[in-house]
């Protein structure tokens, strides 16, 4: 019963993932349930949405005052990126006056959410200003939903970032963090991207519907094993998001994780014998089997683990790196 009480919110907030066509939805809608969930259901939607429309506002100015068309998908990707860019001046209707808004910035500090979680949140980033590469390109997407504009997550180790297509069809590479189009091979360069990963499409490629999907219902379950840890319900969720999504790679990595949990209880319950003598103890070899078939899995997907100092440096390497392209 205290369970049920204490986790009310996230099991209201799964039943609305799966009213959801993972095939068509609204990430804004999709977001807000997940930080929702994280607060109890004290999130306001019409001041979160009040937010977003603002930004698509302040592009539609933007592109106005340079006389770029409001239907072309290029020049709605030119003003977002501009949010992330300069200070723009935003016209006020109700107040008749103009008002410098500050550029989306990136925030250092905890950047992983590790003492406070609500760090990667976009309803944090909406109210502060700062956000990091969760927040920062999941922003980026519901701006574009905002202003009908097409744009694509893409993952990359520890990180994320936005693609979109050009005039010419070409595929653009944008760095929300600073504000900057980069390089494919600026990307490779944290030295964690593997062939298995670039084979499997785990990174550097546009996630479709269903993949942001499932991405963002692994939002929600890793903000409910913040909150409670792994069981159950937990497991439920992660059994969802592997049936939207088979390779998504925090499904499989906490699979992993929970498989090499077992196999270490029960091999040492029996008193940790070599690998060669495992099979002498069936119990403890098939865990240790299964174990070893989770991590072939997260193997095959190229996931690496990237170290926070190896990320931080990987960013900064950013500024070495700009891209000047013409849209």
């Amino acid at each position: 019963m205290e369970w049920m009480v204490k986790s009310k919110a996230y099991q209201e907030a799964f039943r609305t993932f799966n009213k959801f066509n993972p095939d068509s939805f609204s990430i804004s809608k999709v977001v807000f349930t997940v930080e929702n969930a994280f607060y109890d259901n004290k999130l306001n939607y019409e001041g979160f949405e009040k937010a977003l429309k603002q930004r698509a506002e302040l592009v539609k100015q933007i592109l106005k005052r340079e006389n770029l068309n409001l239907k072309n998908n290029t020049a709605l990707n030119y003003g977002i990126m501009k949010l992330y860019q300069q200070n723009n001046n935003y016209y006020d209707k109700k107040t008749k006056r103009t008002y410098s808004v500050k550029p989306f910035r990136y925030d250092f500090e905890d950047f992983r959410g590790e003492k406070d979680y609500t760090k990667m949140f976009i309803s944090k980033m909406l109210y502060t200003g700062k956000g990091q590469c969760h927040s920062m390109p999941l922003n980026y997407l519901m701006i574009a939903e905002q202003l009908g504009a097409k744009a694509w997550l893409s993952l990359a180790p520890q990180h994320s970032f936005i693609q979109f297509s050009d005039n010419n069809n070409n595929l653009m590479n944008f760095e929300t963090t600073n504000g900057n189009l980069v390089s494919p091979n600026w990307l490779q360069q944290s030295g964690f991207i593997n062939a298995n990963a670039l084979k499997s499409k785990t990174y550097l490629d546009t996630l479709n519907q269903r993949q942001l999907y499932a991405q963002c219902l692994s939002d929600l379950l890793l903000g409910y094993m913040y909150k409670f840890g792994y069981d159950n319900f937990a497991e439920q969720m992660r059994q969802r998001i592997l049936q939207v999504n088979p390779n998504n790679t925090t499904a499989n990595i906490i699979d992993a994780n929970i498989k090499t949990q077992i196999a270490l209880q029960k091999i040492n319950a029996v008193g940790r014998p070599k690998e060669q003598d495992l099979p002498n103890f069936p119990e403890a070899y098939q865990a240790y089997l299964n174990m070893q078939a989770a991590y072939d899995v997260v193997d095959g997907l190229g996931y690496h683990d990237m170290p926070k100092e190896a990320y931080q440096k990987w960013l900064k390497s950013m500024d070495k790196a700009k891209r000047n392209r013409k849209m």
